[in-house]
């Protein structure tokens, strides 16, 4: 990461004289950024399903939204082989 930001640095002229530990710390911050934001996406693809059921019961949604977002969730060509469905996605039930 620092070697990456070193070049672009280079690349548009910027920031000649920067400290090597500042460099260095801003790369791991980014790092661990990074990290966090795919431990956030993991959670979401593997708990979405359980969150929003338990919003629609709370916020009162309609089963559409939630059939919206399951659908975003997972995509089309997965979704057909798991529930063995070739009609549209919103009215294919699971066997």
């Amino acid at each position: 990461m620092a070697a990456f930001q070193r070049t672009v640095n280079r690349t548009y002229g910027v920031a000649d004289d920067q400290n090597p530990i500042m460099n260095r710390l801003i790369s791991f911050v980014w790092m661990l950024l990074l990290v966090l934001l795919l431990i956030i996406l993991m959670i979401l693809q593997g708990f979405g399903q359980g969150i929003i059921m338990y919003l629609r019961l709370i916020l009162h949604l309609s089963t559409v939204a939630t059939k919206v977002v399951a659908e975003i969730r997972i995509p089309l060509y997965h979704r057909s082989i798991i529930y063995n469905c070739d009609a549209p996605l919103l009215f294919c039930s699971q066997r």
